[in-house]
Order: structure tokens, then C-alpha cells, then sequence
């Protein structure tokens, strides 16, 4: 994935996202997802520790442990002053998820 996304910024992609984890694996045997969750960790930080590129969370971020939590979001700054391509991680993300997400947002304002 890195090589991907070094890739895209090589021939001048200006928004790459990446499918990391939907929700529906997050439910799935913990001994099976928490390995694959510290990959995403890993993949998050090294993208953001290069300063090259605008990491950010496709996701809900309230889904994934507290620490993973925490480095996202430190990834999250660390390339927020960066002018190049932005990287969208999804994470903790999913389609029916983020359709309900969206509907309760317009809820309250549908209520008025």
C-alpha cells in the first residue's frame, strides 16, 4: 500500500483512498482482527511520519481501541500542514454505517 500511494503521488493523483477495515470485520473473531488492526496502525504512521501527504480517517473512529485512537489522530496533525496528496485510510468504515451516521445527522434539523 505504500508503494501505492507513493505511486499515485508520482503521476500527480491529488486523492487517494485506501479500503483498511470495514465495520463488518470489526465484529469478526478478535484473535483475527486485532493483528490486522496494528497493520493499519503501522500503515497510518509511516504514511504520516513522512510529512509528504494529508493522512486522515475515513471512519468511525469511535469503533477501534482507545491507543489506535490516539496514533490516528497524532497521524492525523502530523501531515495536516502538508500541501501534497491527501491519503484517505478508511477505517471502522462501512456502508450502511455511514448511511446511518448521515441520517442522524439530519435528524435534528429535520425535527425544527
Amino acid at each position: 500500500l505504500k508503494q501505492f500511494v507513493e505511486w499515485g503521488d508520482e503521476v500527480g493523483i491529488g486523492i487517494v483512498t485506501v479500503w483498511g477495515l470495514s465495520t463488518e470485520n470489526l465484529t469478526r473473531d478478535s484473535a483475527a482482527v486485532g493483528p490486522l488492526l496494528g497493520v493499519i496502525e503501522e500503515l497510518f504512521t509511516d504514511l504520516a511520519v513522512t510529512g509528504r501527504w494529508r493522512i486522515r480517517l475515513v471512519g468511525d473512529a469511535s469503533l477501534l481501541p482507545e491507543s489506535m485512537q490516539c496514533a490516528l489522530a497524532a497521524g492525523e496533525m502530523a501531515g495536516a500542514g502538508s500541501d501534497g496528496m491527501t491519503v484517505n485510510i478508511a477505517i471502522a468504515y462501512g456502508g450502511r454505517h455511514a448511511l446511518r451516521d448521515a441520517v442522524q445527522a439530519h435528524l435534528p434539523a429535520a425535527a425544527e
